[in-house]
């Protein structure tokens, strides 16, 4: 099953290593090791953020008009 996690709020990424970044990234990671595919589109990610080493698990920016 394809997974989208969808984060709105800028302060709560995926790739920090604080409070809810380290919740949401375990969550996707969980879901991956099940066999889940996991998109993760958050405001906080930009064209420099580092993607994911897991595969299955892949981040992206929300786009905002």
């Amino acid at each position: 099953m394809r997974i989208v996690l969808l984060g709105c709020d800028p302060l709560a990424g995926v790739v920090e290593s604080l409070g809810c970044s380290v919740r949401l990234r375990s969550l996707a990671e969980a879901l991956v090791h099940a066999g889940h595919t996991v998109a993760a589109i958050s405001a906080s990610a930009d064209a420099s953020t580092p993607g994911s080493d897991l595969a299955g698990f892949e981040i992206r920016p929300l786009r905002l008009p």
